[in-house]
């Protein structure tokens, strides 16, 4: 019996060290398919364009604030102007 306790353990060692060896070994590094490569530009490409749209749009918003303000300020300044003389 105890013959067969210490088989049955060699043979859980040597398959553990076994799955040890395979997940610890990294082998050779594979370079990415062409595929890959161009998976990746394409998703870059995306991102790129969503973020330049997002800046697009926040100049967008600053330009259409300050022509506000500057239209606001000019139509005061008339005001303040045509008060003075009249």
């Amino acid at each position: 019996m105890t013959q067969e306790h210490t088989e049955a353990v060699d043979e859980i060692t040597q398959a553990q060290q076994e799955i040890d060896a395979i997940q610890e070994s990294p082998g050779e590094p594979q370079p990415p398919t062409m595929e890959q490569v161009r998976d990746l530009i394409q998703q870059q490409g995306q991102t790129h364009s969503r973020q330049i749209a997002g800046l697009a749009s926040k100049i967008d918003t600053g330009l259409n604030a300050v022509r506000r303000d500057t239209e606001e300020w000019a139509k005061q300044q008339v005001g303040d102007l045509r008060s003075e003389m009249g």
